[in-house]
Order: C-alpha cells, then structure tokens, then sequence
C-alpha cells in the first residue's frame, strides 16, 4: 500500500507530511480494508461516424499517425472495481477501475 494511501486509511498522518499533503477532505476508494493505491479509468467502445457530414470527414482526413488529439467524449460506466496484485517482496498493490464505454465524440472548435 502506499504512503499516502495508508495514511489515508489509518488516517495516521505526520507533522511533515501533513504540511505537504492533507489527505482528510479525500475519500478513496477501500474494500475489505484494502485502500486503492492507484484509480484508473479504463476506456472502450467506439463510435461511427457520417461518412456524408462534412465535419466527421474533415475530422478523419485531420487526424495524423502519432498525433495527439483532443476530443471530448461521453461514454457510460460500464463496470467499476478492485484489482489485488501481490508483488515478488509480498508487497500488495490494490487498484480500483471505472470502466468506460464511449458511445460519442464531440470536437471542440
């Protein structure tokens, strides 16, 4: 478990790292008295676009191998969950996933 989430759980904080970081005001996610150490959001799904409206095919012929793009997209949660894995030094490491399933893409500009 890690450092801030382990004092997040025990909500054992010391002077020094209280300074630096006030993890009271945060819920993260626990189960069986296991706190997250990492959140992650998992995406999936696709969307069709029109190949008879300008903007969907302007926003195709944009795009270029390697380049980043920003889009906002809407998606629904599909499922949400706890992963443990333990590590070869009996060191623990539990996630917590928010599935996203992305039903449309909106570009901004």
């Amino acid at each position: 478990m890690s450092g801030v989430a382990e004092m997040a759980a025990t909500g054992e904080v010391d002077a020094e790292a209280s300074a630096l970081f006030d993890t009271a005001p945060y819920t993260i996610p626990k189960l069986d008295g296991h706190v997250a150490d990492k959140i992650t959001l998992s995406f999936g799904g696709s969307v069709e676009l029109d190949r008879l409206i300008e903007d969907d095919l302007a926003l195709v012929e944009g795009l270029r191998l390697g380049q980043d793009v920003a889009l906002r997209v809407e998606c629904v949660v599909a499922g949400k969950g706890f992963t443990h894995t333990s590590k070869a030094d009996d060191e623990e490491q539990v996630g917590y996933t928010a599935k996203l399933r992305v039903h449309s893409v909106v570009v901004d500009g």
